[in-house]
């Protein structure tokens, strides 16, 4: 997943530091230069609130006026460049279940 976030954050302008943070410990190339070099950098949790889990089931538990995520511009489908019933291996690998 870190490098489907790395690829698209120049193509969407996306700024996926937030996402990244849970997913990269422990990546010394991540580390950078600022900080206190005594303490560790490293994430210990991440509390998601009202994230997705699966982009692929969100429409069959979403509000009768709730949001499409299946269309060619919701968010899901304009972070992976297609529709996402068209690209599950994109679907895949950007999944928070996987």
């Amino acid at each position: 997943m870190t490098s489907l976030l790395h690829a698209l954050v120049e193509e969407r302008r996306l700024d996926a530091r937030a996402a990244m943070l849970g997913i990269t410990g422990g990546v010394e190339t991540l580390e950078g230069n600022l900080g206190n070099d005594e303490e560790s950098s490293r994430v210990q949790a991440v509390v998601d609130f009202y994230g997705p889990s699966n982009f692929l089931k969100m429409d069959e538990a979403r509000l009768p006026d709730g949001q499409l995520h299946y269309p060619a511009d919701s968010p899901e489908s304009q972070l992976l460049g297609a529709p996402i019933q068209q690209v599950p291996e994109k679907v895949w690998e950007a999944n928070p279940i996987t």
